[in-house]
């Protein structure tokens, strides 16, 4: 039987520090996240308080303020640097960090660490949606309304409980009275009557059908678009006019009016009462051009401005002077160390996107000058030897955060992009072939349109090499349909 042993062994691991977590997550977050943070900071830990931008003043009844701080170098300090003195756990940090000394690294009164800068632009892209009923309660609205029986009224409610977000049914009334139980009559009763409300269309079994009640409800039953729509859907689909035209055994005009009538429809007639959201497009940078020089300004006027209570500092140096380790010391180191977690974050974030912003702009500045033509290829390794961190800080410093420049309010993951070869040697961005495809396809022949390999070698007599297979991916990814779909007769 062997015996028990005790063995010592080394081995190297990463561990994290406080900071250094708190970091991580801060330079992932939005500034609207950021500023919900803080604020939930400020509400838990009584060592922080809200100022005024610049505000610089003791907090109310503190008294005598502080004594001036030296000159300190901490906001250059680095996460790991710190990781020893913001461990509140132990017990012999106690009187290692000078709390009184800490707004010697401009924490007080500014929330970030760094200037916020000019306010020459202070205009802010808030997007919101209207408010609007949602879909149900609109029909449901309706169906209160309607003169319909009580029987038909209750399937009818099960109806539009079963709608998608297009408004469609996605079942046939005879599939749905099997599924939910109910008289195949009272059920095609019921849905005819969901099918005369607003939005037109809503209560289809799929497009198809919504179109062609979309076109009874105008009054073009029988028509060359109620035809096209009810015998030759796939047809019109595929853009087979021709066939189209002679499957009618009519003109050319006649379908082409047709198809006037058939694009003014609503194909997804419930979309316009889906879920609203409210989303704010916040820019958390500002890229101006002054005297000849791109200028980079933080918006940290969006953030809460907070620092260290002065009060709360003297009530450590207090205890810390009584040589006693009672549970009011214990409690403000811990809210103390806290606060200063945060503000470190808050600057280590600001200062990375700073200079991640200040990358992007010395690499991409023939766009910001001339425009999308000219963005060069550019990746995440790029930025990250050129400032000196990892990818996975570009990565996340990118993450959400918006750039409003003279192009626009613009994502900064939009700046990197693949590359392309061309005939001179120097790599083109996808996104500027992607832009000179789509101006190709605009300035097409619509009675003859272009296939995708004849695209490529316009794109190679404008020194792009690229394959037909590559052209074909980014006509997809815009959006643009093949050559055969796109002709107009």
């Amino acid at each position: 039987m062997s015996g028990v042993r005790l063995e010592i062994s080394q081995k190297q691991g990463l561990v994290m520090s406080p900071m250094m977590q708190q970091a991580v997550q801060m330079l992932v977050m939005s500034t609207l996240e950021l500023n919900q943070h803080i604020e939930a900071e400020l509400e838990t830990n009584p060592t922080l308080e809200l100022t005024e931008q610049g505000d610089d003043a003791p907090s109310e009844g503190e008294g005598e303020s502080p004594e001036a701080p030296a000159e300190s170098s901490e906001s250059s300090e680095s996460p790991e640097s710190a990781e020893t003195e913001l461990n509140a756990s132990d017990e012999s940090a106690y009187d290692e960090i000078d709390y009184e000394n800490l707004f010697s690294s401009g924490h007080e009164g500014t929330g970030t660490g760094i200037s916020s800068g000019s306010d020459s632009v202070s205009t802010v892209l808030e997007e919101t949606a209207t408010e609007a009923k949602l879909l149900p309660e609109f029909l449901q609205d309706q169906l209160a309304m309607s003169a319909a029986s009580d029987e038909v009224k209750e399937v009818a409610e099960q109806v539009i409980s079963k709608l998608d977000h297009d408004g469609f049914l996605g079942q046939s009334a005879s599939d749905f009275a099997k599924s939910a139980d109910v008289d195949e009559l009272l059920a095609r009763q019921a849905v005819d009557l969901v099918q005369t409300f607003d939005p037109v269309g809503v209560g289809a079994m799929n497009i198809r059908e919504s179109l062609l009640v979309q076109l009874e409800r105008r009054g073009e039953r029988g028509s060359y678009a109620h035809q096209i729509i009810e015998r030759y859907f796939n047809d019109l689909a595929q853009n087979r006019i021709p066939a189209i035209t002679k499957a009618l055994n009519t003109t050319l005009e006649n379908v082409k009016d047709a198809l006037l009538i058939i694009k003014g429809l609503e194909p997804h007639p419930g979309s316009s009462h889906g879920q609203p959201e409210t989303n704010y497009v916040i820019p958390d940078v500002i890229v101006e051009k002054i005297d000849g020089e791109y200028v980079i300004t933080l918006r940290n006027d969006r953030l809460p401005s907070v620092r260290v209570s002065r009060r709360y500092i003297r009530m450590f140096n207090e205890e810390k002077r009584k040589k006693r380790r009672s549970e009011v010391r214990k409690y403000l180191k811990e809210k103390l160390d806290a606060a200063f977690l945060l503000l470190k974050s808050i600057e280590k974030r600001q200062s990375t996107l700073y200079r991640v912003t200040e990358s992007i702009v010395k690499h991409q500045r023939d766009f910001f000058e001339y425009g999308l033509k000219y963005m060069k290829p550019m990746t995440l390794k790029d930025v990250a030897e050129d400032i000196e961190v990892h990818e996975s800080t570009v990565s996340r410093v990118t993450t959400q955060k918006y750039v409003e420049c003279c192009r626009g309010v613009i994502e900064l993951k939009y700046f990197f992009t693949s590359s392309i070869g061309t005939t001179s040697g120097e790599d083109a961005s996808a996104r500027s072939v992607k832009l000179v495809i789509k101006e190709i396809v605009a300035a097409e022949d619509t009675a003859k349109p272009l296939s995708d390999q004849k695209i490529s070698d316009m794109l190679k007599t404008r020194g792009f090499t690229i394959a037909r297979r590559t052209v074909s991916k980014y006509r997809e990814q815009l959006r643009i349909l093949p050559g055969k779909q796109r002709m107009k007769y």
